[in-house]
Parts: C-alpha cells; sequence; structure tokens
C-alpha cells in the first residue's frame, strides 16, 4: 500500500455496504418461496382434478406427455429449491467480519510498543518529538493494518453477494419455467 494514499473511510464504507448488500439479499428470499409454494398447491390441484381423468383415458401418448411434463416441473422445482437454499445459506460460505475489538486494542499497543523501541535508540529527539513521533507513525501503521482488512473482508463478502445474487437469479428464471410448464400442463389436462 502506498503512503498518503490510503482512505480508510472510502474501504470502510465498502465494508459496510457489502454487509446491508447481505441483508438485503437475504430478505428477498420471501418472494420466491411463496410463489413456489403457490406452484406447488397449483401442481397438487392438477394432480388431484385430474389424476383420475388422465388414469382412465387411453390415449398413451398423451399420459407420456403428461408425465413427461410432470417428471420436468418436478425437476426445474428441485433445482430452483436448491438456488433458492445456495442464496439464503450465502452459497455455503461465510462472510468475514473485522476482528472483535480487543484485537484492534492490543494490536494497536504492539504498534507503539514496537515503534517506541525504534525511536528510543534516536539521540536526537527530545520528549515531545519522541512522543509525537511514536504517535504518528503508530497511528499510520495501524491505520494501514485496519484498510488491509477492510480491503480483505469487503472483497470476500463482495464476491459472495455477486454469488448470492446469481443464486438469486437462477432461481426466479426457473420459478418463471416452472410456471410455464405448470400452465401448459394445466391447458393439457383442461383439454382431454
Amino acid at each position: 500500500m502506498i503512503e498518503g494514499l490510503t482512505n480508510i473511510d472510502f474501504y470502510k464504507d465498502r465494508y459496510d455496504k457489502e454487509l446491508q448488500i447481505k441483508l438485503h439479499i437475504s430478505t428477498q428470499v420471501r418472494l420466491p418461496i411463496t410463489i413456489l409454494s403457490l406452484l406447488f398447491a397449483g401442481a397438487f390441484y392438477l394432480i388431484k382434478e385430474y389424476s383420475s381423468i388422465l388414469l382412465n383415458s387411453n390415449k398413451l401418448a398423451l399420459r407420456v406427455f403428461i408425465l413427461f411434463q410432470s417428471l420436468i416441473l418436478v425437476g426445474f422445482f428441485l433445482m430452483a429449491i436448491i438456488n433458492l437454499i445456495k442464496m439464503y445459506d450465502n452459497g455455503f460460505k461465510k462472510y468475514k467480519y473485522l476482528p472483535l475489538s480487543n484485537v484492534f486494542y492490543e494490536r494497536e499497543k504492539i504498534i507503539f510498543d514496537e515503534y517506541s523501541s525504534k525511536f528510543k535508540n534516536i539521540d536526537a529527539l527530545n520528549d515531545d518529538e519522541y512522543k509525537n513521533a511514536v504517535l504518528e507513525y503508530s497511528k499510520k501503521y495501524f491505520q494501514t493494518e485496519l484498510v488491509e482488512y477492510y480491503v480483505e473482508c469487503s472483497s470476500h463478502n463482495q464476491k459472495l453477494n455477486e454469488k448470492r445474487f446469481k443464486y438469486y437469479y437462477a432461481s426466479r428464471r426457473l420459478i418463471f419455467v416452472c410456471l410455464g410448464i405448470l400452465i401448459i400442463l394445466w391447458a393439457t389436462l383442461i383439454n382431454i
């Protein structure tokens, strides 16, 4: 990292924004689950209402076609559920968070002690110059480490959020495919 170019507020905002996006994605699971529930109820209704008619039908091709559509519907339905589970469960990966405050506090003290020992050996510094130099360099070094934490955590979280959005949009596409198949199945069954 280049000294003087570190903008800690920028990286802190990126970190905070990725955590907000995480919460936003987690709330998005409600609508697809509701739609999947309605699709499942619709498929169950079709099976209940038309199973006796279908079983008594002499048309083998129609029976095979409806069975094929039903299997495809179940497959897409399961794929949509799997994508929703991956989206909701963070793609089976964990978010990265900043360490606990006491870890930072201890690290800050270690950095201060290191710079204190470095600047003690310089005879040209009086007490005020010594304290100011130690504080200034300790603060800069700690901020650099803090920025590295923010960058590492926000980058990891951003990648995870992008994967979760992909799973979410994949599940939405699969839900629309399920809806289309269910409509075709319904149209086929009512014309028997």
